[in-house]
């Protein structure tokens, strides 16, 4: 697929389709020749992806003169097709593309005196208002020719795949484009800056361009979504009001977030690059007339300047480039396009001698080609058997049979006190802690991997049970009985599978009927179960965090803290051959995602446990992780890149790094990542809803809301959240993304 990032267009503007006069019905047609002819020339360098049209496509917005327009905008794209382009028209009204109301209207009087009521305006922009709609009919039926051209335009030219455009906007010719190419994306948004240029008079310094119309179409975070931006519109931002231009200045294209501004209306080609005050630069680009022989200006004695522009963002090296193009009459009365050598300093190639730099809005996605693949970009599909999310179960290991140890990363500090316990070198609990999808089964089937290889070395064979929290309803339970059952015969039918017996169940009523409460467990345990293991018994409890919601918890803690203190008793009377419960080793796992901290500090079996933080992996492991794939190699220079948009989270790395060795493309686009992670991410969205408590918090802080003390803490003790230097944050760029698109 290889690393071409360059976007090219076309910038046309003030084409006044429809002039009432015989030079447009006889020049169009050799312009458009000439044109072509030009367009073949500069194709050479690479296709056209878009054609950028700043306004005044017609002369007075009738639906006649769209129609004109629409045939010879079919001849230039044919041409660009045939040389092999498949170019997307993006355009925006300009102030001759209306059909304007009579000055007797009364929106259009009331749109005159636009700056001197203010109520006016709050009630335009307001969609709560009850005046709202009755401001916007006259602009939509002024517009509502322009919007029929565009509707009928795309019906007849669809979008390909490598774009998506979003034209609900507040004003007629409002849109937002993503192009997406090889992974980077670029973000078109045009925005209408007519619409209150109802009349015929002058109109310099008196019109609108609202930040509002920019964040209906892109969104409210969409430079995080996009590596670089173009604005366009037909007005340049003189002509706005002086309170719209500040708020041009200081909302709309602040932080150099737009690359460049492109729009048309005075005729004259011209490119600026400024800064006030030492501030960000921003780069305009103002379009000649394509063509009108009508004059201009407040005293109609101007004439127009005929050309346009070929611009090309490379979002691989960063550089905005500008080949303009002017038409121009030669000795012989010929026409013909030439670069504008009049006007800009050029290379010998037509192009600007200074591209432009382009700050960028994030990192730029990384593309990794794996050697010897066949690159695809489609994720995989959900239900796949090679999602490790979505394995079945293995044999005889349920809970633990669907964590695949596949490119496992050793991580000793983590691994050694769970190894050391299992090994029986100490006695104490072990709790693995940490939030949702961290790899504490990973880390646990490891290490239980190892202990079991090394035990048959020597000969021995100790029992492995697991019981999963999950299976036993406990939210659905307000007494022991049940439970203890449950957990009973699991264990007798797990001991009796090892010594080939039968009657198992006979060992669980005898000591329910002989016992009471947590007494029959234990009685269970110390008559049945120990006498008939040689090698010890590892009882794996997975989803503890769930006892701490339940009624019923503390007491299973309780018991749990018995058995704790029943071994520390048996270590001290191991000389006199009471040796019993040190057979007994107790790993518990807890999502912190659902356990409050000040609730686990109450429990004091948990206090008493060895507790072992499984957290996010560490670059020198994420490096480790990249180079288990074979497919992968080379491909930790990705590496800071990767954990700028994943983080160090174990799961949504080896998905990422699946996808990328099954398709040969580390792709980081995060709208690419959110589908491949998509059953990561909805189990965490479904976790944190069953805790209202975090759940709102939550909510809270993605609305930009005060957190109070307690729910603070409670987002970081759940593993959700991180502090930065700026404030609180979620942990991983992912899960904001996804969770503010599903709140």
């Amino acid at each position: 697929m290889g690393r071409d990032r360059r976007i090219r267009w076309l910038h046309l503007s003030d084409f006044h389709q429809g002039v009432n006069r015989l030079d447009q019905k006889t020049e169009v047609p050799e312009l458009l020749r000439r044109l072509l002819i030009d367009l073949e020339l500069l194709h050479r360098d690479g296709p056209i992806d878009l054609v950028l049209f700043t306004g005044d496509l017609t002369q007075s917005g009738e639906a006649k003169q769209f129609e004109g327009l629409g045939v010879f905008l079919d001849l230039l794209v044919t041409r660009l097709r045939e040389l092999g382009s498949d170019p997307v028209l993006l355009a925006v009204p300009g102030n001759h593309d209306l059909v304007r109301p009579d000055g007797s209207d009364m929106a259009a009087v009331v749109f005159d005196a636009w700056e001197k009521n203010q109520k006016v305006q709050e009630a335009f922009w307001d969609h709560d208002s009850k005046n709202h709609a009755q401001y916007h009919k006259p602009i939509a039926t002024a517009f509502a020719n322009y919007r029929a051209f565009a509707k009928a335009w795309l019906k007849k030219h669809p979008l390909p795949s490598w774009i998506e455009v979003r034209a609900t906007g507040l004003l007629p010719g409002d849109f937002a484009a993503t192009i997406e190419k090889n992974g980077a994306k670029l973000l078109v948004a045009g925005l209408n800056s007519a619409f209150l240029q109802l009349g015929d008079g002058y109109y310099k310094g008196r019109l609108e361009l609202s930040p509002r119309q920019l964040s209906q179409v892109a969104g409210p975070r969409w430079e995080d979504n996009h590596d670089a931006a173009l604005l366009l519109s037909h007005h340049p931002p003189d002509w706005l009001n002086d309170r719209s231009l500040q708020n041009y200045k200081s909302l709309l294209i602040q932080r150099e977030r737009f690359a460049a501004h492109l729009y048309g209306h005075m005729h004259e080609p011209q490119v600026s690059q400024h800064s006030e005050g030492g501030g960000s630069e921003r780069f305009r680009i103002q379009a000649a007339s394509l063509w009108s022989r009508d004059r201009f200006g407040k005293d109609t004695q101007e004439t127009r300047l005929h050309g346009y522009s070929l611009g090309q963002i490379d979002l691989e090296d960063g550089l905005l480039r500008l080949w303009p193009r002017e038409y121009v009459e030669k000795a012989d009365g010929e026409w013909r396009f030439e670069p504008d050598n009049r006007r800009y300093y050029l290379h010998s190639d037509g192009q600007l001698q200074r591209p432009v730099p382009v700050k960028r809005l994030r990192t730029l996605p990384v593309l990794v080609s794996v050697p010897g693949s066949n690159p695809t970009l489609e994720p995989l599909p959900r239900g796949s058997s090679s999602d490790p999310a979505l394995r079945t179960e293995l044999p005889g290991e349920p809970g633990l049979g669907t964590v695949s140890l596949e490119h496992y990363v050793a991580r000793e500090r983590l691994e050694l006190p769970l190894r050391r316990y299992l090994r029986g070198e100490t006695h104490n609990p072990v709790v693995l802690w940490g939030p949702a999808f961290c790899g504490k089964k990973t880390l646990l089937r490891q290490v239980l991997s190892g202990v079991r290889t090394e035990d048959g070395k020597r000969g021995r064979k100790p029992l492995e049970v697991l019981l999963d929290f999950a299976n036993f309803r406990l939210d659905h339970r307000d007494h022991l009985d049940g439970v203890l059952r449950g957990m009973a015969l699991r264990l007798a039918r797990a001991v009796a599978q090892r010594t080939g017996e039968k009657d198992y169940a006979q060992w669980v009523k005898s000591r329910f009927e002989q016992h009471d409460h947590i007494e029959r467990l234990n009685w269970l345990l110390e008559e049945d179960i120990f006498p008939r293991l040689q090698a010890g018994l590892a009882l794996i409890l997975l989803s503890g965090n769930l006892l701490l919601h339940s009624p019923i918890g503390a007491e299973l803690f309780g018991m749990l803290r018995h058995w704790a203190d029943c071994t520390q008793q048996s270590l001290h009377l191991s000389g006199e051959g009471s040796v019993s419960w040190l057979q007994l080793r107790i790993i518990t796992v807890i999502s912190t995602m659902e356990s409050p901290q000040e609730v686990i500090y109450g429990s004091q079996f948990l206090n008493h446990a060895e507790r072992i933080d499984v957290d996010d992996f560490s670059r020198d492991e994420v490096v480790r992780l990249i180079r288990s794939y074979e497919r992968l190699s080379g491909a930790e220079v990705a590496t800071d890149a990767l954990m700028q948009v994943v983080g160090g989270q174990p799961n949504l790395l080896r998905r990422v790094l699946d996808d990328a060795s099954r398709t040969g493309v580390l792709n980081l686009d995060r709208e690419y990542l959110l589908r491949i992670c998509q059953h990561h991410l909805e189990s965490v969205r479904q976790w944190i809803r069953r805790v209202p408590e975090l759940d709102d918090a939550l909510g809270r802080l993605l609305r930009g809301g005060q957190l109070s003390a307690s729910e603070r803490q409670h987002l970081l003790s759940s593993g959700l959240l991180r502090s930065t230097s700026t404030g609180l944050k979620l942990r991983y760029p992912l899960y904001e993304d996804y969770l503010r698109e599903h709140r």
